[in-house]
């Protein structure tokens, strides 16, 4: 699927990402007081099986679908408040995460899936991260104690998930 032909398969493809993804933002994984959806782990599996081009589209519908209004992101909000608010900046992270687990379209290997969706994940916090400086006027350091360092556990866990299911996905190979 990594090809950039649009096929109709591939534009079925694109749209059904788009709504793993909206499905990644109603599911919630329980690591104490942060609140942390499985957004990020359909955002990475989606772009590591499309390939960047093709994540980054469903990314951008998905973005595009909220911003419109349709109840698809985290709490079941939507609007472009919400990609302007001081936390809207992970979501547009999504598109970069994208792009770069994108580049792992072709591995098998765990190792590489493993890197290439922290560096994914640690793309959408230092996203996050700056919209909420510039929104609250924080120094670098307030912003990653408050729109980093609580979400990394989360980001590894699921960056472990996701090379996991990509593996497992792809038969177990590499």
């Amino acid at each position: 699927m990594s090809d950039s032909r649009l096929s109709s398969r591939a534009v079925v493809a694109v749209f059904v990402s788009a709504g793993l993804i909206a499905l990644g933002a109603r599911l919630r994984l329980d690591l104490g007081e942060i609140d942390h959806t499985l957004q990020t782990l359909f955002v990475v599996l989606v772009a590591q099986r499309l390939g960047s081009g093709f994540g980054a589209l469903a990314v951008c519908i998905y973005l595009a679908a909220g911003g419109v209004g349709a109840p698809v992101f985290a709490g079941g909000r939507g609007g472009v408040d919400v990609l302007l608010s001081s936390t809207g900046g992970y979501l547009w992270g999504f598109v970069v995460a994208a792009l770069l687990a994108g580049l792992a379209a072709r591995t098998r290997s765990f190792g590489a899936l493993l890197w290439w969706f922290a560096v994914a994940h640690a793309a959408i916090l230092l996203a996050g991260a700056l919209q909420m400086a510039i929104h609250a006027n924080l120094s670098p350091t307030g912003a990653y104690r408050l729109a980093i360092e609580p979400y990394l556990l989360g980001a590894a866990l699921k960056s472990l998930a996701a090379a996991w299911l990509a593996r497992a996905l792809s038969g177990g190979h590499g």
